[in-house]
């Protein structure tokens, strides 16, 4: 990258972030038109805690609003709170904590995760993508993580396998084929069902981020009461943009509200918390007409 555009690029995120334009989408439309595509390797890093996270230079989506520090700052604010408050708890206990990251994506999550676990707890980190799970497993090995397990499954209703279909410029949003019939099906993956992969392992999650592109409708009503038993935190992004029924995203709203006692709206946007009392209404219809990120307390 020249000196000019990497220098803009510094300007940019100062002057955008915790601002009102951070709330702007236009701002990330620009910043993802302008810059994205013309990173290199070696420029697409971003340096957060302590942590250098490799990125898809080619990504137009993830990559430069992550440069940009505009990627899901409220939901990444809480989840470093929660994990931390999980570490202080495991350390106070003497018990590991065990944090489970579905949809890897290249370790965001899972390294901020692992750093504060050090030494009280595990990650496991789920990341059916072989191109992700690549520098999923680099930018594990470049931070000298050693608490995290990747696994190179993808989370269903059942064991077996299933179509992977790949974004090529959007490395966060490749998903499992909805049939077999599909233009681009991809790639096949092996699938697990998360409950029988915990037990089969004597698992038992303290909290959970699961961000699977659409997949939650099919992989996480079965495994809820595996979840209630464990009393597991639940990080949750619910998905309308792979064709998913607006009627299949309300039942498992349904389902999510009659399970947890807590559930928050994550608003990446406005970067605020909002506690959602019922399936019903109007910022719960808006959820399932356009998904967004929920945090979800036994």
């Amino acid at each position: 990258m020249n000196g000019l555009l990497k220098s803009c690029i510094g300007l940019a995120r100062r002057l955008v972030r915790r601002t009102p334009l951070q709330r702007w989408p236009l701002t990330t439309w620009l910043y993802a038109r302008l810059v994205g595509g013309k990173l290199s390797a070696d420029d697409a890093v971003l340096e957060i805690n302590g942590l250098r996270l490799r990125l898809f230079p080619q990504d137009i989506s993830m990559t430069p609003t992550v440069m940009m520090g505009l990627y899901e700052p409220q939901t990444l604010a809480s989840f470093r709170q929660s994990v931390a408050e999980l570490a202080e708890q495991s350390k106070a206990s003497g018990t590991p904590a065990l944090v489970l990251d579905c949809g890897a994506n290249v370790g965001l999550y899972a390294l901020l995760a692992a750093k504060s676990l050090a030494g009280c707890g595990q990650v496991v980190a789920f990341e059916p993508s072989p191109a992700n799970r690549k520098l999923l497993e680099a930018n594990v090995a470049e931070n000298g993580i050693k608490n995290v397990e990747v696994c190179p499954l993808a989370l269903a209703a059942t064991a077996g396998e299933a179509m992977l279909q790949v974004e090529s410029a959007y490395a966060g949003t490749h998903h499992l084929a909805q049939s077999d019939k599909t233009a681009n099906p991809g790639l096949r993956v092996s699938t697990v069902r998360l409950d029988q992969f915990c037990q089969e392992r004597g698992l038992t999650p303290n909290l959970i981020k699961m961000d699977i592109e659409g997949a939650e409708l099919i992989a996480l009503p079965p495994v809820l009461p595996f979840l209630r038993e464990a009393q597991t935190i639940l990080y949750l992004e619910l998905h309308t943009s792979h064709g998913e029924d607006e009627q299949e995203v309300r039942a498992l709203l349904d389902q999510l509200f009659a399970q947890y006692s807590s559930v928050t709206l994550l608003d990446d946007t406005a970067n605020q918390e909002i506690a959602l009392h019922q399936s019903r209404g109007p910022q719960a219809d808006t959820l399932c007409r356009l998904g967004g990120n929920l945090l979800l307390k036994p």
